[in-house]
């Protein structure tokens, strides 16, 4: 969990952002199939982004993809309130992966390759 924390917390609400779309109404419409695919791109990108060098890059790769879920959610047709509950999970995906543990080991050092002499 301490390792993989930020990606855990972003899966776990692209699964919750699924199960709302098919539990609010029975019905997935293509907005929503848009919501379900961006939340899976969250997760997959929070988990391959290492935190060597820049730590706040999962967290602005959460960012980013919570305002684009957002955007499609207000501009599809409105906002209802099932709209809200994807708008509060875009957040609470920012919020997690934002707070989630996470550590990233170092690549190991590539043994010195030796040069030819001349």
């Amino acid at each position: 969990m301490r390792q993989y924390g930020k990606a855990l917390a972003a899966a776990l609400i692209a699964v919750v952002t699924a199960v709302h779309t098919m539990v609010s109404d029975e019905v997935i419409t293509r907005t929503e199939w848009v919501q379900i695919a961006i939340a899976v791109v969250t997760a997959i990108s929070v988990y391959l982004v290492p935190m060597l060098e820049y730590g706040w890059m999962k967290t602005a790769i959460a960012v980013i993809l919570a305002a684009l879920n957002v955007l499609v959610t207000l501009i599809d047709d409105g906002v209802t309130s099932g709209d809200l509950v994807q708008v509060l999970l875009s957040a609470l995906t920012v919020l997690l992966v934002a707070i989630a543990p996470a550590r990233s080991d170092p690549p190991p050092n590539p043994s010195p390759v030796s040069r030819p002499t001349l």
